[in-house]
């Protein structure tokens, strides 16, 4: 009587146990990867490499949703459920809408040189490793966040005015909390004729420009009216020149130009890619020898886009001289050039934002080695510098990536207590005690990359240390776009 109809049932329990075990193993699996993107993986992807470069894009993606301001749609409340809407009356002191866009970093100015160039850098990614972002299912998310970035870009534009900053650094900085619940003032700032403002013109240009060729075919009515704005706004920035924070001194101590013809011939040559006019890459040519732009540049970043413009130039003409200015510049931050190292192998430019100079410069040597340009050097190098963001000395530097991430970024929305906004209770109290709270922000800020090491490759997580902590848009543009760059040479290089 036991032996048999007792191990029927024993029997028949242990596969009930095995089939929810694996219920659940599955569920638990879907609801952790839930937050991180919307994207559904094709079977072309390509995963044959030391890192999953297509999760660290995801978490990247994410990121850029954690820095959205203005009305926020379900999707972004559902992935990042600790955001919410704010900063609704952004432009109201102009009488103008100037709501959306992106947080510049861990506080809550809107700068726009900083982040056209972060949409820039981004779009610019898209446009040439497309393929990768098609074949693993990220092109819709990647698409998503351009277009919330030149959504606000085309409300700054008025006609024969440019709207380039919402809020003041000064008042912004004197407050430590969640963005749903600012009270400050937050002014809005423009260039006009009179007080011009050619550097941030052309980077919102080019921002335009690439936006236009992305939804070109995905929403033509769209593209179109991008094209159109790029175009005008070029024209402006052009006519009327000057540096922007020479007009607006609001944004000189914390994003200080330092010369404005660069921009004007990148926005010159993404409109030549935008449209086919000659015109445009002859303006772009013209600009280039006017601002001496094939000497070595110092680095790629959002104050300075010569090395930028030599990589486009050479796309678009193959001419010899441009390729050489090319190869000066990555041979400069290449082992043996003018840039030193750390003793673990980061080609270090500057303390602040030292994975941010890396990562830019590897994006132009992949862009580069597409184009034909010493393609095996610039591509291996370009895995070293973003494989030891990754994780190649013990550490990762992606917050909620890998081993060892950081987990206290200088970010005031992710170090407050979560907030639950869709129940609409009343939120936990935020306030500068969080800004020296020990342990990790109570909120993953997904994808975000801070800052970096010393030069000696030391890292600590301290939120107070805004230099090795900080996380900002143009940091994480050309890392991204280095990831996506490295996923379409998987199996090539």
């Amino acid at each position: 009587m036991f032996s048999h109809t007792k191990m029927k049932v024993t029997f028949a329990l242990f596969v009930i146990l095995i089939a929810l075990s694996t219920l659940m193993i599955v569920l638990t699996s879907t609801t952790s990867a839930k937050p991180e993107s919307n994207a559904a993986t094709s079977g072309a992807c390509n995963t044959n490499s030391k890192y999953p470069y297509t999760e660290v894009i995801q978490k990247s993606i994410l990121f850029y949703e954690a820095q959205r301001s203005g009305k926020l749609p379900a999707s972004t409340k559902q992935r990042v459920p600790w955001r919410s809407d704010s900063a609704l009356n952004d432009g109201k002191d102009k009488g103008i809408d100037l709501t959306g866009g992106w947080y510049d970093a861990g506080d809550y100015v809107k700068f726009n040189l900083p982040m056209a160039h972060s949409a820039v850098v981004l779009g610019w990614g898209i446009l040439e490793f497309r393929d990768a972002y098609e074949s693993c299912g990220l092109l819709s998310d990647a698409l998503d966040e351009v277009r919330w970035a030149t959504d606000y870009l085309l409300k700054c534009w008025r006609g024969n005015e440019l709207y380039v900053q919402v809020g003041d650094g000064h008042i912004d900085h004197n407050y430590w909390g969640r963005p749903e619940e600012m009270t400050m003032s937050r002014p809005s700032f423009s260039v006009t004729p009179s007080k011009p403002g050619s550097d941030v013109a052309g980077d919102t240009s080019s921002a335009l420009a690439i936006a236009s060729i992305l939804f070109k075919t995905k929403d033509p009515a769209y593209s179109a009216t991008l094209l159109k704005a790029a175009e005008e706004v070029f024209r402006f920035g052009d006519q009327y020149r000057g540096k922007y924070s020479d007009s607006v001194p609001a944004a000189a101590e914390f994003y200080g130009s330092s010369k404005f013809v660069d921009e004007l011939a990148q926005a010159a040559a993404f409109l030549n890619m935008a449209t086919g006019d000659s015109t445009y890459l002859n303006k772009a040519k013209q600009l280039y020898t006017q601002g001496n732009l094939g000497s070595t540049p110092w680095a790629y970043s959002w104050d300075d886009k010569d090395a930028a413009v030599q990589v486009l130039l050479y796309k678009l003409t193959k001419e010899a001289g441009y390729k050489t200015a090319v190869e000066s510049f990555m041979k400069a931050f290449m082992p043996g050039g003018s840039v030193s190292y750390t003793p673990k192998g980061l080609a270090y430019r500057d303390k602040w934002g030292a994975l941010r100079y890396a990562a830019n410069t590897a994006l132009l040597g992949l862009i580069a080695a597409k184009d034909g340009v010493q393609q095996t050097s610039f591509v291996n190098w370009a895995r070293s510098q973003i494989h030891y963001m990754l994780g190649d000395t013990g550490r990762s530097f992606v917050v909620g990536f890998g081993v060892n991430p950081p987990n206290a970024p200088h970010h005031a929305s992710s170090s407050c207590p979560p907030c639950n906004w869709s129940q609409g209770s009343s939120c936990p109290v935020c306030g500068w005690q969080h800004l020296s709270a020990a342990g990790p922000n109570p909120s993953v800020l997904y994808g975000a990359l801070v800052g970096g090491p010393d030069q000696s490759d030391n890292f600590v997580n301290n939120r107070d240390d805004y230099i090795l902590n900080e996380v900002t848009t143009d940091y994480n543009a050309g890392f991204q776009s280095a990831l996506a760059g490295l996923q379409y040479f998987i199996g090539k290089v």
